[in-house]
C-alpha cells in the first residue's frame, strides 16, 4: 500500500493537470470531414494523372528513351512518252547522327565521326552548323515537352550521304565508338539520258536556308534534296512523296535499342490527327495522305485548317483509264459560292467512322483509349511523271544541233505537247546526282561562257526577226489587206528616214502571201503604216506574245511586245514612240522579243487553224479538243498566213528545207543582235501542210542568216529517223 505521503503527492500531481475539454466531440466532428476531403482530392489527382493525363505524361516519359529517324521516300521517276526513263532512283546508305541535349558534346562527336568518314573541312563545318541551328535540330527534351508541335523524338542529322561499302563496314564495326551514328537506306537520283534532257528534266540539290524558309511549313527540313531546275523543280511536291519516320528506343548514350512502342499521337500545331478503322495519320500543313483500310483508297488533305477526304477509283474515259474522285467529306464547309465539289452543291460532313482531332497538343482518345502513333510510318513514294517527251527525237535533235549554240522545240500542233526541247550547250545532270556536287564538273559548267544551265527555249527571249511577220501578216489580214499588193524597189522612205529591204535589189510586185514567202521588208513596212503600232500589238498579244504561255517549267520568259509606256519607262520620259519604232517592230526588229517557245506556239496556232494549244510536258495536261480556246483572228486571215508559209518552203526563203516525201510550211528569220556582228538564225516549220502533226522551231544564236544555218539544220531534223518514226506512228505514210 501507498503511504499517506505518496498518496498526497499523486493527488497534488493530478490537481495541477489541465482540466479535460468538455467539447472534444466537436473537434472530431471537424477533423473527420477534412481528412475525407483530403483523401478525395488525393484520389482525384491520382485519377487525373494516371488516367486522364496518362498519354501526356507517357509522352514526357519518352524523354529518356525515344528518338525519331526520318525514312526518306523514293522519288517518283520521270519517264518519256514511251516509258523510257529520264530520271530514276538507286538505293544508297546514308550516315545520320542522333542529336542529344548537349550541343557541345554533339559537336565533338560529329567532328570525330566526320573526320572518320573523311569529310572535307567545308562539309564538316556545314554539318556542325546544322547541329547548332536550333530551328533545324531540336533536342530530345524540347521535342517531347513541346507537345503542341506534335513531333516526338530527337532529330537526326545527315552526316554523309551515299557511303561506299568500305565506309558502311567501318561504321558498323565501331558502334561502341559512335553510339549515336546509324545507317539508313536512302535513294539517290540519276539521269540515264544525261545531257540529252538536262535542261528539261533538271537536277536536284540540297535545300538552302532561303528555300527552307519557304518550304519548311510543307514538311521540308535541313538536309532534304529537292528539285533545283526543270521538271524536278516544277513537280517537286509531287515527285518527292511523303517521308516516313521510325520511332526507336535509345539508351543514355543514344544507342538504338529497338523500335519504340506505346507512344501517343499528339496533335501538331496547325495540323490534325485523323483516325479511321484503326489507321492513324498525323497531318501537318499541306499534307496529302492516304488511308487504305476500305475497298477504295481515301486521300485526305489538310490545308489551312480545312480537311478534305476523297475516294479514288479508276474508270475508262474516252478509251483511257483515268482516276475518278468522289469527295466524301469537307470540314469546315466551303464558303458559299466557292464550292469546288463535283456536284457544286454541298460540303459533306465528316462521317461517324472518321475521328478528327485538331486541338494543338491534344492526346486523341477514341472510345476511352489513348490513340497511339505507330512506331513506323512508312514513306509514301512520289508519283511518277509521264512526260510528252520523245527521247529518241530528243537525242536525234541534240546530235544534229551539235556545238551550235541555240535551242530547238518540237511540238504537236494539235495539243501543245512538247515532243523535244533541246538547249545547247548542255550539261550532265549526274554531276549533281551522287552524294554531292562533282567539283570539276561544276567548275566546268561555271566557266562555260554560254551558260549551259540556261534552258534557252523557255528561259531566254530573243529578237525574233522575220518570224514575227507571221503575227504582222495576220494583223494585216484582219484590216482587209489580203488582196493588196506592194511594189518593192529595195527600200522605202518613211518620214525623213529610209528603210531598206534585205533584198537591196527589190522583189518587185508581191501579193499578200508572196510578201511572207519572200520575207519582203518593204511590203511589211507599208503594212505597218496601215496597221499602226496598236493593231500590231493587239494581234501579237492574241497569239500570247509578251506574256508567259504557262508551260510547266520554272522561270519562263514572257518576251516583250513594246509600247510607248514601256519605252518611256525604259529610256526616259522624253523617249516617245515614233513611227520608226513601228517600222522596226513590224519586221520583228527593235525592241520586240520572243522566246523559242512563243515562236513554236505561234506556228502551232497557224498550223492548226487558230487553236491556242497550251504548251506542256506533263501528259496529264494534254487537253481535250473541246477545251482549247480559239484565237480571235478570222479563219480567212489564218489560212492566208498558212498559204504564205507553204510558199516560203516551196519557192521562198526556205527552199533549202523542201522535201519530196512531205509538204512543209515555215518561216525564216534573221534577227540583228547588236553589238554582235552575226544575227540570230531562225526557222520555224510544220508538216504535213494539209494535216499538221509536228512543229519544229530552230534558233541558232548569232548563227548568220536563217536560210544559211537554221534551215539546213531543220531539214536534217525532219529527215531524221526519230521524226519519221513519230510521223509513221501518227498515221503519216512517209
Amino acid at each position: 500500500m501507498k503511504s499517506d505521503r505518496e498518496y498526497n503527492e499523486y493527488e497534488e500531481f493530478y490537481r495541477h493537470l489541465p482540466l479535460a475539454d468538455k467539447l472534444t466531440f466537436k473537434r472530431e466532428l471537424v477533423a473527420v470531414p477534412l481528412v475525407l476531403l483530403a483523401l478525395v482530392i488525393l484520389c482525384s489527382v491520382l485519377f487525373h494523372l494516371g488516367i486522364i493525363r496518362f498519354g501526356y505524361y507517357q509522352a514526357m516519359a519518352a524523354d529518356n528513351r525515344i528518338a525519331r529517324i526520318v525514312l526518306p521516300a523514293p522519288r517518283g521517276e520521270i519517264l518519256d512518252r514511251n516509258g523510257n526513263p529520264l530520271a530514276v532512283n538507286h538505293a544508297v546508305y546514308d550516315c545520320y547522327f542522333i542529336a542529344s541535349d548537349d550541343v557541345e558534346r554533339d559537336v565533338t562527336d560529329l567532328t570525330e565521326i566526320g573526320i572518320f568518314l573523311g569529310l572535307a573541312a567545308s562539309q564538316l563545318d556545314y554539318v556542325i552548323h546544322g547541329r547548332r541551328e536550333a530551328l533545324s535540330v531540336r533536342s530530345l527534351a524540347s521535342e517531347l515537352w513541346a507537345a503542341e508541335l506534335g513531333a516526338l523524338g530527337a532529330k537526326s542529322i545527315l552526316v554523309k550521304s551515299d557511303l561506299n561499302q568500305v565506309e558502311v563496314t567501318r561504321i558498323l564495326e565501331r558502334t561502341e565508338q559512335f553510339p549515336r551514328a546509324f545507317l539508313e537506306m536512302s535513294y539517290r537520283r540519276s539521269y540515264p539520258a544525261g545531257e540529252y534532257t538536262a535542261q528539261v528534266v533538271g537536277y536536284m540539290g540540297e535545300i538552302s536556308e532561303n528555300e527552307l524558309a519557304t518550304w519548311g511549313p510543307l514538311g521540308y527540313r535541313m538536309g532534304d534534296m529537292l528539285g533545283k531546275a526543270g521538271l524536278e523543280k516544277q513537280y517537286d511536291n509531287i515527285l518527292r512523296g511523303q517521308s516516313g519516320e521510325k520511332l526507336v528506343q535509345v539508351n543514355a548514350r543514344g544507342r538504338i535499342l529497338g523500335e519504340a512502342i506505346f507512344v501517343p499521337a499528339v496533335v501538331p500545331e496547325n495540323g490534325a490527327v485523323v483516325v479511321h478503322d484503326g489507321e492513324v495519320q498525323i497531318f501537318h500543313e499541306g499534307d496529302v495522305l492516304e488511308f487504305h483500310g476500305g475497298p477504295l483508297i481515301v486521300q485526305v488533305s489538310w490545308l489551312k485548317g480545312r480537311i478534305k477526304g476523297e475516294e479514288i477509283g479508276f474508270a475508262v474515259i474516252e478509251g483511257q483509264e483515268r482516276a475518278v474522285r468522289r469527295i466524301i467529306f469537307v470540314d469546315p464547309p466551303l464558303p458559299e459560292g466557292s464550292n469546288t465539289l463535283s456536284d457544286n452543291s454541298y460540303s459533306p460532313a465528316i462521317p461517324d467512322d472518321w475521328n478528327v482531332f485538331r486541338t494543338p497538343g491534344e492526346i486523341p482518345n477514341v472510345e476511352g483509349r489513348v490513340v497511339m502513333r505507330p512506331p513506323v510510318l512508312l514513306p509514301t513514294g512520289g508519283a511518277p511523271l509521264r512526260t510528252t517527251l520523245d527521247l529518241e527525237m530528243q537525242r536525234a535533235i541534240e546530235v544534229i544541233l551539235g556545238d551550235t549554240v541555240g535551242g530547238v522545240i518540237a511540238m504537236d500542233p494539235r495539243t501543245g505537247a512538247i515532243l523535244a526541247m533541246v538547249s545547247e550547250p548542255a550539261y550532265d545532270p549526274n554531276v549533281f546526282a551522287p552524294g554531292g556536287v562533282d567539283p570539276e564538273g561544276w567548275q566546268a559548267i561555271l566557266e562555260d561562257e554560254h551558260y549551259p544551265l540556261l534552258n534557252r527555249p523557255v528561259q531566254n527571249a530573243y529578237i525574233p526577226g522575220s518570224v514575227f511577220k507571221i503575227a504582222t501578216l495576220a494583223a494585216a489580214g484582219e484590216i482587209g489587206l489580203i488582196n493588196s499588193t506592194w511594189d518593192c524597189r529595195g527600200s522605202i522612205e518613211v518620214g525623213n528616214r529610209r528603210f531598206h529591204c534585205w533584198n537591196r535589189g527589190g522583189h518587185g510586185v508581191v501579193n499578200f502571201t508572196q510578201a511572207l514567202a519572200q520575207s519582203c521588208d518593204v511590203a511589211f513596212y507599208e503594212m505597218g503604216q496601215d496597221l499602226g503600232h496598236d493593231k500590231i500589238a493587239e494581234i501579237a498579244q492574241l497569239f500570247g506574245l509578251g506574256s508567259r504561255l504557262g508551260i510547266d517549267l520554272p522561270d519562263e520568259r514572257s518576251g516583250l511586245i513594246p509600247d510607248e509606256e514601256w519605252k518611256m519607262n525604259r529610256f526616259g520620259e522624253d523617249q516617245r514612240w515614233y513611227l520608226g519604232d513601228t517600222m522596226n517592230m513590224v519586221i520583228g526588229q527593235g525592241f520586240v522579243q520572243m522566246s523559242v517557245l512563243q515562236v513554236a506556239r505561234t506556228t502551232a496556232v497557224i498550223a492548226n487553224q487558230g487553236y491556242l494549244v497550251p504548251p506542256h510536258l506533263n501528259r496529264l495536261l494534254t487537253p481535250a479538243q473541246s477545251m482549247i480556246d480559239r484565237i480571235q483572228v478570222s479563219e480567212t486571215s489564218i489560212n492566208a498566213v498558212r498559204r504564205g508559209m507553204r510558199q516560203c518552203v516551196a519557192n521562198g526563203t526556205a527552199t533549202g528545207c523542201s522535201l519530196s516525201w512531205i509538204e512543209l510550211a515555215g518561216k525564216t528569220g534573221t534577227a540583228d543582235d547588236p553589238p554582235r556582228e552575226e544575227p540570230h538564225s531562225w526557222f520555224t516549220s510544220y508538216g504535213p501542210y494539209d494535216d499538221p502533226l509536228l512543229i519544229i522551231t530552230v534558233l541558232c544564236e548569232n548563227g548568220a542568216h536563217g536560210d544559211e544555218t537554221a534551215v539546213p539544220l531543220t531539214k536534217r531534223i525532219w529527215e531524221s529517223e526519230a521524226v519519221r518514226n513519230y510521223l509513221a506512228e501518227e498515221g503519216f505514210d512517209n
